[in-house]
């Protein structure tokens, strides 16, 4: 199960425009999962036998609340130009396919365990930009931005000395920053109609 709620609201003084918001996720797994040792040998290598499967522990998959707050805030300069910053945080649900794998080999040897318990990925953005129209006719936008990503899906390893356990395990270990620059020069098109 999945939910969110957001709650927005504008401020307007003087020519400084600000957008504050928060979003509030939910997300439920809505069943039981694993909780078996990460090298038992009975439920991940070619031992396993299909027939036992209720005899291995698991518990019920627990529920996960979010909240991601949002900020806008942009300042005209001049007639033709305004400056603007975005900050807001973001959370990206695994697939489904990842979250409830369990691919096992034609010898019953386990292969991929997925995890709907993974905390849900965090990006936290930045932006900075400049806005400038020209000759009333075209728009030159400049930006910058930082993103750093925590809790990113992966497939970790996961194999015992003698070799019988190795299979890869969904977890959410992987970081990311990312940096960037942009410069767009954009004209409109159309009255009725627009494009650019």
């Amino acid at each position: 199960f999945r939910g969110s709620m957001y709650v927005q609201d504008k401020i307007e003084y003087k020519g400084f425009i600000s957008t504050v918001g928060l979003l509030a996720s939910y997300v439920y797994p809505n069943g039981n999962w694993y909780t078996v040792d990460a090298y038992s040998r009975d439920f991940f290598s070619s031992a396993f036998n299909v027939g036992n499967e209720d005899i291995f522990k698991s518990k019920s998959a627990k529920s996960q609340w979010f909240l991601s707050p949002r900020l806008g805030v942009s300042h005209p300069i001049t007639v033709n130009s305004k400056l603007y910053f975005n900050y807001g945080h973001y959370r990206q649900m695994p697939t489904s396919e990842s979250l409830y794998r369990v691919q096992r080999t034609a010898t019953n040897k386990l292969d991929y365990l997925g995890d709907p318990t993974l905390p849900l990925a965090r990006t936290v953005a930045y932006e900075l930009g400049y806005d400038h129209s020209l000759f009333d006719t075209y728009l030159l936008q400049v930006s910058a931005y930082y993103k750093n990503i925590d809790n990113q899906e992966d497939w970790t390893r996961y194999i015992s000395t003698d070799g019988k356990v190795n299979y890869l395990q969904l977890t959410a270990n992987s970081y990311e920053d990312i940096r960037g620059f942009e410069i767009n020069i954009s004209k409109m098109y159309g009255a009725w109609v627009t494009g650019n």
